[in-house]
């Protein structure tokens, strides 16, 4: 029984100085708060505390406590001074050094995923980003940085129209027979200056309509000469495809 209006005065006094602001080590993390293990226990209770959430908590971690309707609220972590800041996500922010996302960011130097950002250094992904590990955005090495080695199973390359030159199963070709979109090997300007066909098949032209020619000659399509024909008859037609002069 409280004898006095002193007595009672201490009781409060004792009570406030019970629920100062202290510090605590985090034991756990969970959903609905931070399991807490206070100074003088050895083990963390049964009840979790609500915490500050823009701070991020793991077991171990000292943090500061304040009071609060009978129970305590985590303000933050108490360590050495950060030289990074760590986030989980980094939505317009100027630069994220270690996000796991950043969505609109101007740089994410480590971030895992860079959906827009203008450059992510290493990310293992940038959706949209300008440059991707140092890379124009869309680019496999450079001029000055290619790629060694690749083993690729099936490569599409050089897109002509909504097309590409396909390689796979040990055929190099264009992925349509459109001639709407006609693919080339080499050009009357950018020759290719050797070729080495093996023993087995080498075939030229798909019907009487596709064109030939040798040692830059006009290209014409294919030469009609009867069994009748005379000499100069196929010496006119040899001529036409360039064999001869």
């Amino acid at each position: 029984m409280i004898e006095s209006y002193a007595e009672e005065q201490e009781i409060e006094q004792q009570e406030q100085t019970d629920m100062s602001w202290q510090l605590a080590k985090v034991a756990g993390v969970y959903s609905d708060g931070l399991a807490l293990i206070f100074p003088g226990e050895t083990a963390a209770g049964g009840k979790h505390y609500k915490c500050n959430t823009f701070f991020k908590y793991a077991a171990n971690d000292r943090v500061l406590v304040v009071p609060d309707a009978g129970t305590y609220i985590v303000v933050c972590n108490i360590g050495s001074p950060a030289t990074t800041l760590e986030v989980d996500k980094a939505a317009t922010a100027t630069s994220a050094t270690s996000a796991t996302t950043a969505q609109t960011a101007t740089t994410a130097t480590t971030a895992q995923t860079a959906t827009s950002a203008t450059s992510a250094t290493t990310a293992q992904t940038a959706t949209t980003a300008t440059t991707a590990n140092g890379l124009a955005a869309n680019a496999l090495g450079t001029s000055s940085s290619p790629y060694g080695t690749a083993y690729i199973n099936t490569l599409y390359a050089g897109k002509y129209g909504s097309y590409f030159i396909k390689a796979y199963n040990g055929v190099l070709a264009p992925d349509t027979s459109s001639t709407i979109y006609p693919f080339s090997l080499g050009s009357s300007t950018y020759f290719w200056h050797k070729a080495y066909i093996g023993s087995m098949e080498a075939h030229i032209g798909s019907g009487t309509s596709s064109k030939l020619s040798f040692f830059g000659a006009t290209a014409v399509t294919r030469q009609t000469v009867s069994n009748s024909a005379d000499v100069s008859t196929l010496i006119t037609a040899l001529k036409n495809y360039g064999l001869i002069g």
